[in-house]
This record gives C-alpha cells, structure tokens and sequence, in this order.
C-alpha cells in the first residue's frame, strides 16, 4: 500500500501519543515546574508517563484499531480525487466519469 512516508492518520501511535499527552497535562499539570531545572523534568517525567499511560483507557486503542479501516479509506480517497483533479488540469483523461 503507497502512502505518505509520514501518516500521522494512518499511524495510531500519534493518536495515543496525543491521549498520553493530554492526560499528562490534566495528571501533572504542574510538570513542567518540577524544580531542579531540565534534568529534574526530565526524570519526573519517566518516573510518571508509565503510570499516565496506564490511565488510558482500553477503549481508546479499541477506537484507534476499528478506526483504521475508515481512515486508510479516506487516505485513498483524497489521493484519487488529487489525482482527478491533476488530470483535469492536465487535460488527461484517467478517470472516466
């Protein structure tokens, strides 16, 4: 399958890095403020984001997983109507109507 060498819709791991994300934030929203500078950060954040990823619920992947079969449709869908609309710009006739 031809696609993009970078999907993030085609690549569910983007979409739980953003649920990883988003529960960081709402867990330790005060992260960022660890004192001790960068390195303290740094190691806040690896004693944490295991137990962050453990709050994401299992529905989350289920969604991502069952969602896949839609969006490599859509992908496939934008590149044929791109490739239409190149045609008729380029006055080729690939697509019969």
């Amino acid at each position: 399958m031809e696609h993009p060498c970078y999907s993030p819709d085609l690549n569910p791991i983007e979409h739980a890095w953003l649920e990883l994300n988003k529960l960081l934030h709402q867990q330790y929203p005060r992260i960022a403020d660890t004192p001790g500078g960068k390195q303290a950060v740094k190691k806040r954040l690896a004693e944490v984001l295991a137990l962050v990823w453990e709050t994401i619920a299992e529905k989350s992947f289920e969604q991502l997983w069952k969602s896949m079969r839609d969006r490599v449709a859509v992908v496939f869908e934008e590149k044929r109507r791109i490739h239409k609309v190149l045609a008729s710009i380029l006055n080729l006739n690939f697509y019969s109507p």
